[in-house]
């Protein structure tokens, strides 16, 4: 299961760097031979007028994303950045938050994309990715995982973007996010097991 959550996150780094590099240009052409020259005026001011026609342009995304309801693979779907991308940019994710039966987020996650909810259960799983990790740069800081599953044993696997703090296996929390789709992963048994996906950054331990 840990290696599946790492194989989701890692790939969406790329994704991100791509999202956050695409306003990032420098104002320096060269003439061929090898010598950069500074730009002329022209150029710069078209440069600027392109920068804020992509700066808007992202901002216009941030705030009405368009989330994939046609693929349920939150490895394939590219709605992790999405939520990554939301998530950052609020400061306070408990106030908003619905609380919701996970059970029915699993069973259709498309219907809660784009909104906060808050879902409550038991740890079966707990991690702190290291600090250098790709899932910590992709939250900015630290991040965990943590898996948990309610009394009808429909389980969630809870990206956060920050420490698990004392939480351990066996313990009750409530956790404040975004759905993203579902995942795959084989089970201890041999088998596999199908859990919906969460991004946030904060959570409630009981």
């Amino acid at each position: 299961m840990k290696t599946k959550t790492w194989m989701m996150v890692g790939s969406i780094v790329t994704a991100l760097a791509l999202t956050v590099g695409c306003g990032q240009r420098g104002y320096v052409v060269s003439d061929g031979s090898g010598i950069n020259k500074s730009a002329t005026t022209s150029q710069v001011t078209n440069g600027s007028q392109q920068e804020k026609q992509t700066a808007a342009s992202n901002s216009e995304k941030l705030q009405k994303p368009t989330w994939n309801t046609k693929d349920i693979d939150a490895k394939e779907n590219g709605n992790f950045p999405i939520a990554i991308n939301l998530l950052k940019s609020m400061s306070d994710t408990k106030s908003p938050a619905e609380e919701v039966d996970i059970s029915l987020v699993f069973k259709a996650p498309w219907n809660y994309y784009g909104k906060i909810i808050k879902a409550t259960g038991t740890v079966g799983i707990v991690q702190d990715f290291p600090p250098d990790s790709e899932p910590a740069r992709v939250s900015g800081g630290a991040a965990s995982e943590i898996v948990i599953y309610n009394k009808d044993m429909t389980v969630v696997d809870f990206y956060l973007m920050d420490s698990s703090g004392t939480v351990k296996v066996g313990d009750t929390v409530s956790i404040y996010g975004l759905a993203v789709g579902q995942e795959v992963v084989e089970n201890k048994l041999g088998g596999k097991t199908t859990q919906l996906v969460m991004a946030g950054k904060q959570y409630d331990k009981q």
